[in-house]
């Protein structure tokens, strides 16, 4: 298994802001921020956007199915966001059991880590 050179976590998921128009504060993007050391100087991972929701030019806020971008992608962002403490938990199954009935804990977990 190959050790990963990542951003160190905690990582966090920050929704979008619109801004405030009126003092010409634009807006941000959702995106997910690392604060490793919990001092606030966080750390850009990645920002959050999806093709999809831009049409002609023309932002959207519904799917042509109907979904909300918002939850859609705010549920991707705590996802990514929990990406450190998953592969951390990953690590330790895969590491730590080794009784005959935890065989399929450390399957799973070695599965899932060779996807990383």
């Amino acid at each position: 298994m190959t050790e990963l050179n990542h951003t160190p976590g905690p990582w966090q998921y920050e929704p979008e802001d619109s801004g405030d128009d009126s003092v010409g504060m634009p807006g941000t993007p959702p995106y997910v921020y690392a604060d490793p050391d919990g001092d606030a100087n966080v750390y850009p991972v990645c920002q959050l956007e999806d093709p999809r929701r831009v049409r002609d030019g023309e932002r959207r806020d519904e799917y042509d199915d109907g979904t909300e971008w918002a939850g859609t992608v705010k549920d991707n962002g705590r996802l990514i966001a929990a990406a450190p403490a998953m592969y951390r938990a990953l690590k330790r199954i895969a590491g730590q059991c080794s009784e005959a009935n935890s065989q399929w804990f450390v399957g799973l977990a070695k599965e899932v880590l060779a996807k990383i």
